[in-house]
């Protein structure tokens, strides 16, 4: 009755309302395929702090974010669609989910991730592949099909006395379906891709995680929504059944 694409479609007549309820029980079923990661100008309104806020391109068009722009619902985070795209603010970052990966363009001005700051998060994935270059040499580390490279990647990091930055890593969440393809993380574009049959929105959130390690958000009020309680006819609370 319902995907992603169609919620797209009904962008203008859905513009900012909480859509939680609905995305939620649906965040393992529904596909997309690209996530994008910019700064939320509307997080601690009160601070007079200025923050360069990245440009999102999208198809035919190019959108800032309004830096004056206030939270849809204080400080909570939920699900809305704005510019026919998935939108979350969760603290300071803002997440864009789309169907299609070219509507999100990314970023071609942030920095690579330093290993030793996101290996403790690559825990939670299979990592399929990375690139690691430190300042004396460079090594890509990668498994033929899907295989799990983390034991490598931490005895070389043992074994070998550098720094190292990271532009991407391919993970997986270890219970998704074997037909998805490995995300691709790109630090530099601030955006997660999934291959060409896309991944549950569930993967793409869960890997977005990655890109704010500088700032982790907390993407809990996105990923477990609760009913509100039942009430009876006199409004105090009552079991439910």
């Amino acid at each position: 009755m319902m995907s992603l694409e169609r919620l797209e479609d009904l962008g203008d007549a859905l513009a900012e309302m909480d859509v939680t309820a609905l995305v939620v029980p649906n965040l393992e079923i529904w596909t997309a395929k690209r996530a994008q990661l910019v700064i939320n100008n509307s997080y601690d309104e009160e601070s007079t702090v200025t923050v360069s806020t990245p440009m999102l391109r999208t198809a035919g068009s190019e959108v800032e974010p309004e830096s004056e722009q206030e939270c849809l619902n204080g400080d909570e985070s939920f699900w809305f669609i704005k510019n026919r795209l998935l939108t979350a603010d969760a603290g300071p970052w803002r997440l864009f989910i789309a169907s299609d990966a070219r509507r999100l363009k990314g970023r071609i001005d942030s920095i690579a991730a330093n290993w030793d700051d996101i290996a403790p998060l690559i825990n939670g994935f299979a990592l399929d592949s990375v690139d690691m270059r430190g300042l004396s040499r460079r090594i890509y580390v990668g498994a033929e099909g899907n295989g799990d490279v983390s034991s490598d990647v931490a005895l070389i990091r043992s074994s070998i006395d550098d720094s190292y930055q990271v532009t991407k890593v391919q993970v997986r969440r270890p219970n998704d379906d074997e037909s998805f393809e490995s995300l691709n993380v790109e630090f530099t574009a601030m955006t997660v891709t999934a291959g060409r049959g896309g991944a549950p929105i569930a993967s793409l959130v869960r890997a977005a995680e990655l890109l704010a390690h500088r700032q982790p958000p907390d993407f809990t009020a996105l990923t477990a929504f609760q009913a509100l309680p039942i009430t009876d006819s006199s409004g105090r609370e009552s079991e439910s059944a």
